[in-house]
C-alpha cells in the first residue's frame, strides 16, 4: 500500500492537478462540484489517512513484538521462588 501509494497514487493526482493551469485549478467548477483545487485536497486527505491506518498497524505490531520480548525475558530470567542466590 505504501509503495503504491508513492508510486502510483500521489503522483497520478499530483500530475494531473499540474497539468491544470492555476487559475483554472483554483476557480473552475463544473456544476456543482469541487474546483480542482479542491478535489486534489480531497485526495491528499484520503491518501493521508490511508497512509495513518499502515501507520498505526505497523506500530501495534512493534508494540506487540516489545511485549512478547518482554513476556520471554520475565519467563526466562524473571526468577522463581526456588531460586537460591
Amino acid at each position: 500500500m505504501v509503495s503504491q501509494t508513492i508510486r502510483r497514487y500521489l503522483p497520478a493526482s499530483l500530475e494531473a492537478y499540474a497539468n491544470l493551469p492555476r487559475r483554472y485549478a483554483l476557480t473552475r467548477r463544473a456544476g456543482r462540484e469541487r474546483s480542482a483545487h479542491e478535489e486534489l485536497l480531497e485526495q491528499l486527505a484520503l491518501l493521508d489517512a490511508q497512509m495513518g491506518k499502515v501507520a498505526e498497524a505497523i506500530h501495534r505490531g512493534d508494540e506487540q513484538a516489545l511485549r512478547d520480548q518482554g513476556r520471554f525475558l520475565r519467563d526466562r530470567f524473571g526468577g522463581s521462588g526456588l531460586d537460591l542466590s
